[in-house]
Formats: structure tokens, sequence, C-alpha cells
């Protein structure tokens, strides 16, 4: 009868003994931490599962997504954050003038909803109220003129508008004086700065209201103080073309294009596309249907160049990010479901 051999705990072969002896300790620590860190990932992947089955649920029908939390607004999230910065310390202008403009954003969001229109007016009502309290503060703060004229702006109050705009280039003409610790150029930068924004504005304020003369005006000196702004060229070129004056629409937009292709500007595509529109206007409609009248060579010369009507709009300038203190531009508008601010 054969005997089946017992290995104990302690009972370990001596074949095995001798292939443990032949292992150094630094293969066996490579070992274990190489089995230490496959644990570690089954771990990270078990629970980063976990979360992607709950996430699943965004995929759920209608009448079952109520166990689902709404995505967050992220409009009100910058409102929050801003609210809490001005609650730390009131007399932060910059925190001010961003509350204001994510104020004025909100009311934005509800405009062409003509049941909100009490809402609208709420919220641009409180943009106001927190950025005059900044230029309380500070008058001459740059950030915070550019955003209430954009606010009063919307609430109709033109004339405030326009008032405060040519206040705002008035002090800019002023003789600067440097306190201690000051830089003069960093100061004249700084109100060159506030010049030529507020006369953009006063452009674009003027021409809606009908006065072309004035806008270009306008224009021309934000291009005396700053040869490359293509903003200014594109807002003028726009006008000219309003008055059918070809030639000179193409001469800025020309200089524009060329401005962006140095620069690396994304908008240089557009603004080619836009020439050869101004050169190669679409021929007469042809028993009701539009007719290109293009030839092959014109097609393929278009490719180059881009393709796609081009809305005049999109050449204005719009800017989309956050500001901070001197500098910045304001963040895309998130839309919102809610109404009347809360206090």
């Amino acid at each position: 009868m054969s005997r089946k051999l017992r290995v104990s705990k302690t009972d370990v072969p001596k074949k095995k003994d001798e292939e443990d002896k032949k292992i150094s300790p630094i293969e066996r620590r490579r070992t274990l931490f190489i089995k230490l860190g496959v644990g570690f990932l089954v771990a990270i992947f078990c629970l980063s599962s976990g979360i992607m089955c709950t996430n699943l649920n965004a995929y759920l029908p209608k009448e079952e997504q109520n166990i689902v939390q709404k995505p967050v607004d992220q409009l009100q999230s910058e409102i929050d954050h801003w609210r809490g910065e001005v609650e730390k310390n009131p007399e932060d202008t910059a925190a001010l003038a961003n509350l204001g403009h994510f104020y004025r954003q909100k009311a934005v969001t509800f405009l062409l909803n003509k049941d909100k229109e009490e809402a609208v007016k709420d919220w641009l009502s409180r943009s106001e109220k927190v950025l005059r309290k900044a230029l309380e503060i500070d008058p001459h703060y740059g950030f915070a003129i550019q955003e209430l004229a954009s606010t009063l702006r919307l609430e109709g109050k033109l004339e405030e508008t326009r008032k405060l705009l040519n206040e705002a280039i008035e002090y800019a003409h002023r003789p600067v004086e440097p306190k201690e610790g000051e830089d003069k150029e960093t100061l004249l930068a700084a109100r060159k700065r506030i010049e030529i924004d507020s006369r953009l504005m006063l452009a674009d304020l003027e021409n809606s209201s009908g006065n072309t003369r004035g806008a270009i005006e306008q224009l021309n000196e934000v291009l005396r103080l700053e040869p490359g702004n293509i903003d200014a060229y594109v807002q003028r070129a726009g006008l000219y073309r309003a008055q059918d004056n070809k030639d000179r629409a193409r001469e800025d937009l020309k200089k524009a294009l060329s401005i962006a292709q140095k620069m690396g500007d994304q908008r240089a595509a557009l603004l080619a596309d836009y020439i050869y529109q101004l050169d190669h206007p679409p021929a007469p409609k042809k028993n009701g249907l539009p007719s290109t009248g293009a030839s092959p060579e014109k097609d393929d010369k278009k490719k180059e160049v881009g393709s796609g009507k081009v809305d005049e709009s999109k050449l204005d300038p719009v800017s989309n990010q956050v500001k901070s203190n001197s500098d910045g531009s304001k963040a895309p508008t998130p839309t919102s479901d809610e109404g009347t601010p809360s206090p």
C-alpha cells in the first residue's frame, strides 16, 4: 500500500529549499513590490468600475432620472465663488467686478425668454449695484468700468453708458502722478488700455445708435493708439462695407489678416474667407434658386482660403473669460434654468 507524503506548513520539500536559496534578497523584494503593485491596480480598477456604473444613471429613462443629481450650473458656481470672495473681503474690487460680470451673464441667459423679464431686471440690477460699489472703492478700475458700461447698456441706460465711457477716456488723458512704489510706465499703459477699451465700446454704441461717422471716428482713435488692433480694423471694415465702400473695407480686412497671420491668430482663416466673399459676392438668384456662378478655378481658390458663408457678426470683438484686477476676459456663458436670483 502506497503512502502519500503529507506536507505540513513547516515541512517543505528539499527541492523547493534549494530553489529558494538561489533567489537573492533583492529579487524577493522586487517580486513583493510587483505583487503589491498589481494588488493596488486591481483595487483602483474596482473603484473606478463602481464610479462608471454610477455614471450610467445618466442614460436612465426620464421618469427614472429623479434619483440622478442635476448637473452643476457652472454659471451659478461662479456666482457662488465670487460671492464668497466678497464676503471674505467686501473691499475686494476684483471680486466685486467679477461678481457683477457673472450677475450680468446670468441675466443674458434669460433675455430671449419673455416670461423671465423680471429675472433679467433683477440680475442686471444686482450687477449694477456691485459694480458701482467696486468703482466707489476704485473709481478708475478699468475692468469695473467696462463691466458697468455693458450692464447699463443692457438696461437701456444709453446716456449713462456714454457718459461713463467718456469720463474713462477723459481720465486716461490726465497727468500721471505715480505714488511711492508705483511705476509711471505701468500706469500709462493701464490708462491707455482703459481708453482703447472705452473707445471700442463707444464705437459699438454709436453704430447701434445709427451714428456711423461717430463710430468710425472712435475706431480711428483706437488704431492711432494701437495700430495692431484686429478688432478695430474688422469693426471699421464692417462700417465701410455698410456704406458700400468696398475698397476701404478690403484694405482694413487685409491689414487685419496680415496682423492675424503674424500673431498666429485663429481668426486669420475667417478673415481670408471674408475678403474672398467681399470680392466674389453670390450671383443673383435664377428661377428662385441661388446660383454661385463660380467657375471651377474660383471654387478651388475658395477651398484654399476656407469655405462657407461668413457671418459678419462673428467678426465683431467678443470676449469670454473671467477678468481679474487689470486684465483678462469673460468666461463662456453657460445656460441655466434658474430665474429670480437668490438672496
